[in-house]
Order: structure tokens, then sequence, then C-alpha cells
């Protein structure tokens, strides 16, 4: 597993006014360590808003498990409003991608949302996640469940390997 995913500890994250519904609008991240919620605050922002330990139950001898993320409506509902750009990845509602994404050294993507959940893991190198309360670092094995809010990425110095699932969700009204 990787450290822990995009804060340090240390720093206490909570968001105003959050939903920490595990719903469209927050994102789980994941590691070892700490299991953090990413929403909306009340102005629309994208931000982290809640934190707890990674608590593993075994299911059976040998194996253990934590629920990251469950929704609890179905199908999924829309995402939040959004500033960024609209980046269409033609995942139609309830459908589903599996893809691999190859960011270079130093290489970014800007500020956008999209109308899809998505379930990433850091296969290889670094990355930044830019939320609207601030920059968040992964490496590999971190994890990350992105539900439609505004966000970007940089790579680090060797570049980045994400894995991602996405399942495509209703456009926004």
């Amino acid at each position: 597993m990787g450290k822990c995913t995009f804060v340090h500890l240390a720093k206490p994250l909570r968001g105003r006014g959050a939903r920490i519904d595990g719903g469209v609008g927050s994102t789980v991240l994941q590691s070892a360590n700490a299991l953090l919620h990413q929403g909306i605050d009340d102005a629309g922002r994208s931000c982290v808003v809640r934190e707890r330990d990674v608590v593993f139950a075994e299911i059976m001898t040998g194996l253990s498990v934590d629920a990251l993320y469950r929704t609890i409506e179905g199908p999924l509902p829309s995402r939040p409003d959004g500033r960024g750009d609209l980046v269409d990845l033609g995942i139609a509602p309830g459908q589903c991608s599996w893809s691999l994404w190859r960011t270079d050294a130093g290489g970014q993507v800007t500020v956008h949302h999209t109308d899809t959940v998505d379930f990433g893991t850091v296969v290889a190198g670094a990355v930044e996640l830019v939320l609207d309360d601030g920059v968040h670092a992964l490496a590999t094995g971190d994890c990350v469940v992105m539900t439609g809010v505004d966000h970007a990425w940089r790579a680090g110095a060797d570049g980045c390997v994400l894995s991602t699932i996405s399942i495509g969700t209703p456009p926004r009204e």
C-alpha cells in the first residue's frame, strides 16, 4: 500500500458544511493509514472534508476488507456544479470504462470535471491532485475515487501512470 494519501495526517482537514455522504460530490482517498473523503463545501469548491483510519475487518481467515466507497443511491446521480471545463470521456450513464492514463514527467492537466465516477490507483510514479483546498500528493499504491468535482493533475518528476475505472453518470442539467 502507499503512504498516507493526499495529506499529512498531522494537519486537520475539514470542509465547512461539506457533504460527507459518500455519494456524488464526495471522494474517498485511501492509504494504509487514513481514509479521506473529498467533496464540496458550501461555496461549491472541491475540498477534503473528513478523515478516518483505514480499518480492515476479517471476513474469513487471511482475508480482510475495508469498504472504501459505496454509493447510497442508484442509479448514480449527476455531478455537482463545476467551474472548470467539462471533459466528455464518452461514457454514457451506467456504462463503464477501464483505462491506463500516462502523464509525462512534469505534465499537467488543467482544472476540469467529468460526468463520471472514477476509481483510480497510481500504478507508477507520482502525481499531485489539485483541488480547491490545495495540492494533495499521490504516490504508487495510493487510491482515489473522483465523483465529478473540479480537479487538476500535475505529474511528478518521473511522470505517472494511473489505472482508472470510470462509470458514466447523468449529465448536469
